[in-house]
């Protein structure tokens, strides 16, 4: 049997820094709640959601955080919210959701191409 680490060994805890939060200057086109976002350098890529709070959402919204403004970049081919998501290869990828039911799609937007692509198993 293995002996617990020493207590004296272990790093020393760091300060939990505090974070401050402010209401951005911009707004979305709607109500948005339950959806993906991706980071692209000072942009946000917002994918799928509720929108109104009852229906699901194809729309991937630019973010242009510095400039203050927000435009609809394109849509996936399947509208969906509660999904997963990941940057591949500089695209952001969503995997499956929920609409009237689960899905296992997933579902990539290529922003140079301005292009969505979607795999189903």
């Amino acid at each position: 049997m293995g002996q617990a680490p020493d207590a004296s060994s272990a790093p020393p805890h760091q300060q939990a820094q505090a974070l401050t939060a402010s209401v951005a200057p911009f707004r979305l086109p709607a109500m948005l709640s339950r959806a993906v976002a991706y980071p692209a350098g000072t942009r946000l890529l917002v994918a799928t959601g509720l929108h109104d709070g009852e229906r699901s959402t194809g729309a991937v919204l630019d973010v242009d955080v510095p400039g203050n403004h927000v435009t609809v970049a394109g849509r996936l081919p399947q509208a969906v919210h509660d999904a997963a998501g990941a940057t591949l290869g500089g695209s952001p990828t969503t995997f499956g959701g929920g609409a009237a039911t689960e899905v296992a799609t997933i579902q990539q937007y290529v922003p140079a191409q301005r292009r969505p692509t979607a795999i189903e198993f």
